[in-house]
């Protein structure tokens, strides 16, 4: 750790925090002129972290926050909530592609505050931290940041009243895919909600509201049923307008025919040939390699799968298509 001056420390990147330490802290990271250039911010983070020699750091307390929240910031141009694995690193990745647009990907640090115990944050702080930690994220660093995009991690859209409150003006999208394909990569490549099941259930139970003892009960496929029909029940409850609905299926096309326009982000020829062209490789790899897009005959859903989204999901899942 180091000492910094408040004018330093409002060019630098809040990297956690921890807000039931006997004084909650922030820790920022020197980033210089790096760019959140990774498919996700917490890869920026330890891309940064593994510099040699080790970068500079500092903690503050929560104060720091609202000291810097003076220095130049960017409100964000729109969120991006989703169900899982349907395309939203892909869509993060091509709004990413128009200049001075900062997209911070599923940071930790913003879900280290969304867990927090409600005996040390009430609603009202909560709301106020969401947005100074979010407008800490979004500071104008380098000098030609413009726009800026969060997306976040699923099981965030519980918090949708947070962050509509911190930014009542900032539009939504939600992503979606048909549900038995999800549920199918879910299982063929767990997430960490879903790898804590048996170790630490309790955390699985809090990012998606079900209780301790229900979720020992359910095999892996019904538990990520049951977590699928929660945030699609949550997007269903919010109301008319309060997100735009884009299926996997309208993508690439989605990102520069509905995301860019609903989030202000100016386009051009150039802007749209350089999404194009960033949308042929995987999404979710640091190092270009091409895609491949499997049609379902290809990759066919097993049957128990397919029955389960079809009985708990599928109509869900229509019903926010329509809108």
């Amino acid at each position: 750790m180091t000492t910094i001056n408040a004018a330093e420390l409002a060019r630098w990147v809040p990297v956690s925090l921890d807000l039931e330490a006997e004084t909650p802290f922030v820790e920022w990271g020197d980033f210089g002129d790096r760019r959140f250039s990774e498919p996700f911010f917490d890869e920026s983070v330890a891309r940064w972290a593994a510099q040699t020699p080790p970068p500079r750091a500092v903690r503050t307390d929560l104060n720091a926050l609202s000291t810097l929240d003076q220095a130049p910031s960017l409100d964000p141009d729109g969120f991006i909530f989703h169900l899982s694995r349907c395309g939203s690193t892909l869509l993060a990745r091509l709004v990413r592609q128009i200049p001075g647009c900062v997209v911070i990907s599923e940071p930790s640090i913003l879900n280290e505050l969304l867990v927090a115990n409600p005996e040390f944050v009430d609603e009202a702080t909560h709301v106020a931290l969401v947005r100074l930690l979010v407008r800490a994220l979004g500071r104008r660093r380098i000098g030609d940041e413009r726009h800026y995009v969060i997306k976040l991690s699923s099981w965030n859209l519980r918090k949708f009243h947070l962050f509509h409150r911190a930014f009542p003006a900032a539009p939504a999208v939600w992503l979606q895919r048909s549900p038995g394909e999800i549920i199918a990569s879910l299982l063929a490549q767990p997430p960490g909600w879903l790898r804590a099941r048996d170790s630490d259930p309790n955390l699985t139970g809090s990012l998606f509201g079900i209780p301790f003892e229900e979720i020992a009960s359910l095999e892996p496929a019904a538990l990520c049923a049951r977590a699928l029909s929660i945030l699609l029940q949550a997007a269903q409850a919010l109301p008319a307008g309060a997100l735009r609905t884009i299926d996997y299926e309208d993508l690439p096309d989605a990102a520069w025919t509905i995301a860019a326009p609903l989030f202000q982000c100016p386009l051009g020829a150039a802007e749209i040939e350089r999404m194009k062209a960033e949308a042929r490789y995987y999404s979710k790899d640091a190092m270009p390699r091409l895609f491949e897009r499997r049609s379902e005959g290809e990759r066919p859903i097993p049957e128990p799968i397919r029955r389960l989204a079809e009985d708990h999901l599928d109509r869900l899942y229509r019903d926010l298509r329509r809108r």
